[in-house]
Order: C-alpha cells, then sequence, then structure tokens
C-alpha cells in the first residue's frame, strides 16, 4: 500500500441532526487542510447515538443512501479531493432500517456500502434490534484512490471472522467506527483492534465519539480514536505521570514545581500538585527541561560513495539517550528527481525506524518551474524548510540565479530557505592546487575552505535574501567573519538567522592536523577553526546573532569510511558524530561556565529551534497542552565522553576523554519513559512525523545579551 495520509473524526454529537452535520462538515474541511486523503466519521455520526432507549421517533431520522446526507458528502468528497466513509442510519425500504456506511470516492461516487452485521441487544446502553436488522451484504472490499478498504462498524470488532474474511479478499485498511462506553468495553478497545491489525496484516482506523450524550446520561464515550500498524501493535494508552519537587526550566521561567502528563500531554504544572497518577517520578534536585530539538542532522546520508553509518533507528536512540526528543532531518532530491521522490525515500528510511518524533527539511539541487511548484506543496503538506548549497560544485552547489528563484519563492508559499555558506567555486580551486603539490593530509581540508570564503558566502546569502524581501537561515555557522556578516544584517534589521554547532565551540583546526591520519575524524564542512573563533561564537549565542545549537550530525566510522581519503583529503566523507552529545556539551560549557542563563540554554537547544521551524509550543517547551517531552536533567554528575560510553553508531567520539558535568537520567517523549536508570525504555518505530507550520518571520530582536549570566 502506497503512503496514505488519513484521518478519524470523533466528536460531540448531542444535538440536532443538520447541527451534526453542519459540524462534521468543517471537520472534514480541516482534515483536508491537513493533507487528509481518506477520511472516516464515526457511527451515525448525525446525531446522538440513540440505541440507549427504545423510541420510534429515531426512525425520523433514517434516510436512503441516496438520500441528503449521502448527496452532501458526496459534494465534499468531490470538494476536497477526498475518500470519505460515511456511517449513518438507512431505511432501505418502508420500515427496514439498518446500521450502514458508505464509500465515496475522491470524485463524488459511491463505491458502495456495508451493514453492520452483529447486532447487540444488552442492557443498559444498546437496544440496537430495535432500530437495526443484521447487515446482509457481507463484507466487501473496495478498490479506493488510496488503496483496498474495508469496514466493520462496532461491535462487528469482537468477532474474528469478519476481520479474516476481510483479509483474505485483500483489505489494506479497515475502518471501525463506533460508539462504545467505558462500562462496556473499554479493555477490549486496547486489545481486538490491534490483535486484527497484526493477524491480517493491514491498517485499522478505529473511532469512537466523545462524551455523554443523551439519552444516555451517565454513560461516557471516552474517545480514544486511533490507527494501528500491523507491524507493531498498538501500545497501551500512555499512563498518567506526575514528575515532583524538580525545578522546572522553561526558555522563559525556572520554577520549583511539579509536572502532570495525562497520556501524551503536559495538562498541568504547579507546586504541591495532588493528583492520582500511575507513576510519580520523584525529581529532587534535578531540572526539569524540555525534550531537546535538533533541527540539522543526517540520518544514512549518501556522501562520497558510502552512507553516515547512524541510520533512523540508532540515531535516533542515540539522540534520547542524549536529552533530545525531536530531530529535523534533511531529505536529498537526486540530480532528475522530484522533490516528492526524494521526500519519499526519506519517508522510507524513517518509517518504521525512528524512536523519536521527526521532521524533514529538503535539500534542492536543482531548480526550475516544476520544482518550484512542488516547494508550494511540500509547504502545505509541512515541509516548509529548503536547504540550498553554495559549496560542492557538480554535486550540490546552485548559482546565485538559482538560489534568488528559490527564494523569491519563499515570499509567496511561506518557505524558509536553509544555505550552506560556502564559496565553492574558490574552494574548489585551492582544493586542486593543494592536491596538485601533493598536500593530501586531513589538515589541509580546513586550510583550503578559508573562514573568508564562509564569511563572503553567507554575505552574499544575506544579499541575496534582503533583494528577495526573505528571511534566510544559515546552517553551521563556524567562523568569525561568517557571524559578523549576520549580525551586521541583524543590526540593520534583516531577518537574518543562523546556527552553530558543538564542534565550532570545542574542537578546532588544531584536530585537523592530529598525527597520521586521526586529524580525518574531524574532516567537516564547514571545517573546524582556530581556537579564537571559539570565544566569539560564543558571544554570537550570548547575544542571540546566533539563535540556536544544531548538530549537523551526520557520523561516518573511521574505519572503513573516513579511510577512503587516506592520502586525498577530498575523499573523506565529510560529516561528525553529534546527536547524543549536543544536549551535555552546550550546558556544560554554557550553563557550568558562567556564559548563558539555564533559560537561554533551554531557548538554544529546544525552544528557539522549535519556533523557527513550526513545532512551538507542541515541542520546545513544558506547558499545558505541550507534548510531554521532558527531560530529568542532574546537573551533578560528573563524566567522562568517550566511544566507549556512547551509544551512536560510530567507531569514534570527537570528544573522547572530555571530563563534563550534567546528565539526561530520564528523557520522556509524549508521556513514555525512553531513558530511566541507564536504561533504554524506547521503542523502534514509535516515532512520529511532524507537519511544520510555515515561516512567518521572527523579527531582528533589540540588541542585548539575552542569555548573559550576571
Amino acid at each position: 500500500m502506497a503512503k496514505v495520509r488519513a484521518a478519524l473524526i470523533q466528536a460531540y454529537a448531542n444535538m440536532p441532526k443538520q447541527e451534526a452535520i453542519a459540524k462534521h462538515e468543517e471537520l472534514i474541511g480541516e482534515a483536508a487542510k491537513k493533507g487528509a486523503q481518506i477520511t472516516c466519521l464515526q457511527e451515525i455520526f448525525f446525531g446522538p447515538y440513540f440505541p440507549a432507549e427504545q423510541n420510534t421517533k429515531w426512525y425520523d431520522t433514517a434516510e436512503p443512501d441516496d438520500g441528503p446526507t449521502v448527496k452532501r458528502m458526496q459534494e465534499l468528497a468531490r470538494k476536497h479531493k477526498m475518500v470519505l466513509i460515511v456511517p449513518f442510519y438507512e431505511e432501505a425500504q418502508t420500515g427496514v432500517y439498518y446500521n450502514t456506511a458508505v464509500v465515496i470516492e475522491n470524485d463524488g461516487t459511491v463505491l458502495g456500502k456495508y451493514r453492520k452485521t452483529h447486532i447487540p441487544h444488552v442492557g443498559p446502553c444498546f437496544w440496537e434490534k430495535f432500530y437495526f436488522k443484521p447487515g446482509n451484504l457481507g463484507y466487501p472490499v473496495w478498490d479506493t484512490s488510496v488503496g483496498r478498504v474495508g469496514l466493520l462498524i462496532c461491535y462487528d470488532r469482537h468477532f474474528p471472522e469478519p476481520a479474516r474474511e476481510l483479509g483474505l479478499k485483500g483489505a489494506e485498511l479497515v475502518f471501525n467506527p463506533s460508539a462504545t462506553v467505558k462500562s462496556l468495553s473499554r479493555y477490549l478497545w486496547e486489545l481486538e483492534q490491534p490483535a486484527h491489525a497484526v493477524a491480517n496484516g493491514y491498517w485499522i482506523g478505529a473511532i469512537n465519539r466523545v462524551g455523554v450524550e443523551k439519552p444516555l446520561n451517565d454513560a461516557q464515550f471516552y474517545g480514544s480514536s486511533y490507527f494501528c500498524d500491523p507491524r507493531r501493535p498498538r501500545e497501551a494508552a500512555a499512563m498518567k505521570t506526575l514528575i515532583k519537587n524538580g525545578t522546572v526550566v522553561t526558555a522563559s521561567d525556572t520554577s520549583k514545581a511539579d509536572v502532570l502528563v495525562d497520556g501524551e500531554k503536559v495538562v498541568a504544572i504547579g507546586t504541591q500538585l495532588e493528583a492520582r497518577a500511575d507513576q510519580t517520578l520523584d525529581a529532587e534536585g534535578r531540572l526539569v527541561m524540555p525534550g531537546a530539538v535538533d533541527v540539522h542532522t543526517h540520518m544514512e546520508l549518501p556522501f562520497g560513495g558510502t552512507f553516515a553509518s547512524d541510520d533512523f533507528a540508532t540515531g535516533t536512540a542515540a539522540a534520547a539517550w542524549g536529552g533530545t526528543t525531536t530531530i529535523v532531518d534533511f531529505a536529498v532530491q537526486t540530480f532528475g528527481q522530484s522533490l516528492r521522490q526524494g521526500l519519499d525515500q526519506w519517508h522510507q528510511k524513517a518509517q518504521g525506524k525512528a524512536h523519536i518524533d521527526y521532521g524533514f527539511h529538503m535539500i534542492v539541487r536543482e531548480v526550475n518551474d516544476s520544482i518550484l511548484k512542488e516547494m508550494d506543496q511540500l509547504v502545505r503538506e509541512g515541509v516548509p524548510s529548503f536547504k540550498l548549497f553554495m559549496a560542492y560544485p557538480g554535486v550540490f552547489m546552485l548559482d546565485d540565479a538559482s538560489i534568488f528563484r528559490a527564494m523569491s519563492r519563499t515570499a509567496e508559499n511561506g518557505g524558509l530557505i536553509m544555505m550552506h555558506a560556502e564559496n565553492g567555486g574558490a574552494i574548489d580551486v585551492l582544493v586542486k592546487r593543494y592536491l596538485e603539490a601533493g598536500k593530501g593530509d586531513p589538515i589541509n581540508h580546513g586550510l583550503t575552505r578559508p573562514a573568508s570564503m564562509e564569511g563572503e558566502a553567507t554575505g552574499r546569502a544575506i544579499a541575496l535574501a534582503r533583494l528577495a524581501e526573505v528571511a534566510v537561515y544559515i546552517v553551521h555557522l563556524s567562523s568569525k567573519e561568517a557571524l559578523d556578516a549576520v549580525r551586521e544584517a541583524r543590526d540593520d534589521g534583516a531577518p537574518a538567522f543562523a546556527e552553530t554547532c558543538p564542534q565550532y565551540l570545542y574542537l578546532s583546526l588544531e584536530d585537523l592536523g592530529r598525527p597520521g591520519f586521526e586529524g580525518a575524524k574531524y574532516v567537516c564542512s564547514p571545517p573546524l577553526r582556530p581556537k579564537p573563533h571559539h570565544d566569539e561564537l560564543w558571544k554570537g549565542l550570548v547575544q542571540d546573532d546566533l539563535q540556536l545549537v544544531a548538530t549537523d550530525h551526520c557520523p561516518f566510522h573511521f574505519k572503513g569510511q573516513k579511510d577512503l581519503g587516506r592520502g586525498d583529503f577530498s575523499k573523506i566523507p565529510n560529516g561528525l558524530p553529534g546527536v547524543e552529545d549536543r544536549f551535555t556539551l552546550i550546558f556544560h560549557g554554557g550553563v557550568n561556565a558562567g556564559r548563558i542563563t539555564l533559560n537561554r540554554f533551554v531557548e538554544l537547544v529546544a525552544t528557539a529551534p522549535a519556533k523557527m521551524f513550526g513545532l512551538f509550543p507542541r515541542k520546545g517547551t513544558i506547558a499545558p497542552g505541550s507534548d510531554a517531552d521532558i527531560v530529568i536533567f542532574n546537573p551533578e554528575v560528573e563524566r567522562t565522553l568517550s566511544v566507549k560510553t556512547h551509544h551512536m553508531n560510530v567507531d569514534y567520539s570527537c570528544y573522547e576523554g572530555m571530563k563534563v558535568k550534567g546528565l539526561p537520567e530520564i528523557v520522556m517523549q509524549r508521556g513514555n519513559v525512553l531513558v530511566r536508570d541507564g536504561k533504554f525504555q524506547g521503542t523502534k518505530g514509535a516515532g512520529q512525523f511532524l507537519r511544520r507550520a510555515p515561516f512567518h518571520g521572527t523579527p531582528a530582536p533589540e540588541r542585548s545579551a539575552v542569555g548573559a549570566t550576571a
């Protein structure tokens, strides 16, 4: 089955029929805006679920399958180009009624219908035989534009035979619209449909309505709609967790407080919270901070005839160990490929592997009319950022005209251009000169990519963005020269933004010059700079000339990958490991060293990345309604960074032997504990793709030291 974006609509419907229909029209429109290709409504969606009483007045709400409600839904299917599953109360002929759902293709054609087969008659809530005859159409499967779709309705889910028949008929996606209450079925809701999905090899979308309805009165529909992957049974609902006695730190506040998590969300923050919880985590003496957001990673990136050694499984697990609960990775367009093809490849790389939530940027390698139109579509699909290169001629590098065209497009579509700013043409000439002179050692990688050429390209990128009247974001800024270009633009009010990375704050050109071939471990682009650049970059972080810290995580093994460039530094795969170390390195070098406040630390590693890239306030903060991505951090633990203890899939550590202070002891993603007591408890494939909001612009700040310590 091709990748499909599907929606389930659960809603409170204790209202007159036409009001309920109007409400669902709005919800269908909302699903369409979010890219849904197929949407299923709840059982008999157009009013309260009436079988709790036996009253003939409800017969008047029934309609034929070509009645006004189905016709209206056909119009909506055409309008939104969406397949619709519409459960309704059917009057097949005078006095003959069924609990029915129709399948409507995205052109408005009714493909067929299913009638609920198993009709419960159980007190005190469901006297259904008073209203419905058992279905007589079997268990059909329909070929739709999104795949082969089957249906069961509510009570049908208790029986394995219909589920099996749908599987034998080739169903790929089965919907089960329901109306069920806690007192009868809550424990079965968590068990049966995941079992059907796994046993029969298809996806299931299970929908239940919400709230207390007349005539039920004291019985409550509990919602809890979900999709179930046949390859990974649905996990039970996340527990209610109370984090007590910690110091809660966000980008704006620090307070001694408790945090209550219900399911996947933060629901309360306060002092001495008294709440029933399934588990209580004592954070006495600990900092309770948002899970970090790393907006620059390269999992399994192809480079120089090999691939980055971390894939989405190993890389996201390592990220979680280090306190990062969200990444935004770079999908790559191959020459001659559409952006869609490149993005789909990255979805395939991540699906079923990622332990934490993830989004994508799109690397654009060529610009034409077709690509520009695709950029518009990707923004609508939640991929609103595009990386362009001024470096790597013949591989990634674009000319200024192409860059300007792409930038101009983002003025219209809400995208953001991310720029690798180095003068690729000049660098290419220098590389050839050095190699011809026999200078093939790793240190020459740094010497042929001078800071002046990063500064020139950064200034040029900003000038092009100003001409296009758009923002620009400089990735992995490494030098004072580039920082000066950003600072000057921001002082002039231009929307110029930039990140740096831990390697540019800790490592230097001296590391590239280590004896033998050891310097190859430190080859990345832009290259490591002389040590005086470190203090300049820290100042940039303090003064908000640099808005955030990412990693550019792109590891390659020293043995078997980095050594492809022995004798020719241009063949050394470019990239360093870092996704696990960022949180502690910035805390250690920033907070512990007295450079930045705790609040600025949270801003740099979590809040600013989430805001810049359309994830806030779901990510990047601890607040009611935000995802419960939380790090309980012990600031007093002293430890030594080493390949022997890290979890990244790479055979060396750039920071081998470095002593640091601070440890993410407990890491939570959406209420689920990933790391605790030195053990990894995450689930491969539990990470979700994040659709990000378009870039709406962030003004350059007033010139002040926003995060300096006193």
